[in-house]
């Protein structure tokens, strides 16, 4: 965890400008490709956390 800590003000700001930084990011994206890639990434996250789940299963196996 980051020993520096952040103001309330500064979490409060970089908050107020993600949805803009989100629609920058997407900007000319068809609604085909934001929901394959929103699938992607649920579907990398699920491997992820079945991944974790597997390694914790063995070492308690073992």
């Amino acid at each position: 965890m980051p020993s520096a800590s952040v103001s309330i003000d500064t979490i409060l700001e970089r908050l107020a400008e993600t949805p803009r930084r989100i629609a920058a990011l997407t900007a000319g994206l068809t609604s085909a490709q934001l929901h394959a890639s929103f699938a992607e990434h649920l579907a990398r996250h699920e491997r992820t956390h079945l991944k974790q789940f597997k390694r914790i299963a063995e070492r308690v196996s073992a």
